[in-house]
């Protein structure tokens, strides 16, 4: 019964993982919104603006790539709990 239980928990925590994760990777759709508030509050030019974003993505990219190396050799639960951190 203990066992069972263990595993319950367990899959809690995956599952606020993988939300809080998806959470991250959301605000990458919701740039529009933020470039403006972005410009007004570091007073960021149209370029400046698109080279955070374009530094943004390429590092997004580069860590779902990163990630799928490490869930292919060493599991995806371990790239989970590392992809938390």
């Amino acid at each position: 019964m203990e066992n069972t239980t263990q595993k319950t928990n367990i899959r809690w925590l995956y599952l606020a993982v993988g939300t809080f994760a998806m959470l991250f990777a959301g605000i990458l759709y919701a740039w529009s919104i933020l470039k403006a508030p972005f410009s007004v509050e570091f007073g960021w030019s149209p370029s400046d603006l698109t080279l955070n974003f374009t530094i943004t993505m390429s590092f997004f990219c580069m860590g779902g790539l990163l990630g799928a190396q490490i869930s292919k050799r060493m599991g995806s639960r371990f790239a989970i709990v590392i992809s938390a951190f």
